[in-house]
């Protein structure tokens, strides 16, 4: 009788909890369409909650408010975080992790992501049962964009990222799991191929670098049998021209999205293509220069606040990023802040000798104009020293590589040394985010700014 009693609660609280779940995933798809005061008071609503518990469950941050003498009342809405210190990863990354968690959260029960990004230096994020609304905003950008709830789901990525029991079991995965298909990068192009020809996808998810080269080897083979409707993209910087050519080949729409592992989706792109919605439920976005937020049209660099992270709270976060803000009101009706354009890393910038930042996202299109370079890279070496290596089919001429340095030289100035090396292969220099614009003096030589020394 007490297994009877015991296994009518549990099916009990999986259907209230599904309900529940249901529910919070309509809230979060109309929360898009509130209006900018609406917007501004969840926003506030939430951010206080955030402040309240971090404060009074973790140690970081209650010696963090302590030394800078600030209370939880003390921050009521986005115009109060500026007077918290930014944390970088260095600040918290050699804490034991009973400083950086939740203090009530259960260890063993959360999921482990270990990442590295662009900084070569490991990072554990840990995400458990605190964090459930980290998931909504990923379901509302697939219903904004053409994803029906029947539709076959393809996720390429790396082992770690694979929905297993824990924090991505959860009610919306139990609808759909039969739908959703993951497949393991390092495993290769031709198993990749293999997958994608027998499971015929709907919907496909990728890092840029990864399904651009499966797009290429799809062009090259000719195959025709993989047609997924919608393509979305994430991981690194896209270009006009990869979007377009994965675009041809797949004959499907492609959405590019900016994310990261510690806090989840940012922005996103919506069927009209005009920019970045940050989903300002989930992470409130700054751009800060110097010290000081940015202007309308001006680079800075991404400060986020993630408003639905308890387990490993990350508040001031500096990612690394540099992005635009845009004031223009996108067509499609979404209410959410717009960026205009996802800039790159501030690390993947080229320093010229007289101070000049040059934006990877420029380095980038000017390369893009050339038709038969297959793949490239672009290291800065020293201040004056910039290494192009190209990968170029057999119709490659030597006046095309003295337009590439010309290019590059009304970008930087002939005070720079550019040199073009002709490549069989181009070296992978991590499991994905195969970046295309690298600068060795800035990984090594440029001080991350820090507000809280």
């Amino acid at each position: 009788m007490r297994y009877f009693v015991n296994r009518k609660g549990a099916v009990y609280r999986r259907i209230k909890g599904t309900i529940s779940y249901i529910f919070d995933t309509f809230q979060h798809g109309r929360n898009q369409f509130l209006s900018p005061e609406s917007l501004r008071s969840l926003q506030s609503k939430k951010l206080k909650k955030l402040i309240h518990h971090a404060y009074y469950n973790t140690v970081y941050y209650r010696n963090l408010f302590d030394r800078w003498k600030i209370k939880p009342s003390d921050v009521n809405d986005e115009n109060d975080l500026i007077n918290i210190p930014i944390t970088i990863r260095k600040n918290i990354q050699s804490l034991p992790k009973e400083d950086i968690l939740n203090k009530n959260e259960d260890i063993a029960g959360c999921r482990i992501v270990r990442t590295s990004g662009s900084t070569g230096e490991p990072f554990s994020i840990y995400r458990g049962k605190y964090d459930r609304e980290r998931r909504l905003p990923y379901i509302r950008m697939y219903a904004s964009n053409r994803c029906r709830f029947n539709d076959k789901m393809l996720i390429i990525t790396t082992q770690q990222n694979f929905s297993k029991s824990g924090y991505f079991r959860t009610k919306s995965s139990f609808f759909r799991r039969k739908r959703e298909k993951y497949l393991s990068l390092e495993k290769g192009i031709d198993y990749l191929l293999d997958e994608m020809r027998s499971y015929k996808c709907d919907i496909l998810i990728g890092y840029v670098s990864v399904i651009r080269e499966i797009t290429q080897e799809i062009k090259r083979r000719n195959i025709k049998n993989i047609h997924p409707r919608v393509i979305f993209l994430t991981g690194e910087m896209l270009s006009k021209k990869d979007r377009g050519f994965i675009s041809s080949v797949f004959n499907g729409e492609v959405f590019d999205y900016y994310s990261c592992s510690e806090c989840g989706i940012i922005a996103w792109e919506c069927r009209e293509h005009n920019g970045y919605h940050v989903d300002a439920d989930n992470v409130i976005v700054e751009l800060v220069k110097d010290d000081k937020s940015v202007c309308v049209g001006e680079e800075g660099k991404v400060i986020i606040t993630c408003l639905n992270s308890y387990t490993m709270p990350f508040i001031r976060y500096e990612l690394g990023d540099v992005c635009i803000l845009s004031d223009k009101k996108c067509p499609c009706g979404i209410g959410f802040p717009v960026l205009k354009l996802i800039a790159g890393r501030s690390n993947d910038y080229i320093v010229l000798p007289d101070g000049r930042r040059i934006s990877p996202y420029l380095m980038m299109a000017t390369m893009d104009k050339i038709k038969r370079v297959i793949k490239y890279r672009i290291v800065q070496e020293t201040i004056d020293k910039i290494r192009i290596k190209i990968m170029v089919d057999s119709y490659f001429s030597q006046e095309e590589i003295n337009a590439i340095r010309l290019d590059y030289e009304k970008i930087m100035g002939k005070d720079i040394s550019i040199e073009i090396d002709l490549c069989k292969e181009i070296e992978k220099n991590s499991v994905y985010k195969k970046h295309v614009i690298i600068s060795c003096l800035n990984r090594s030589n440029i001080k991350e700014s820090n507000n809280d020394n």
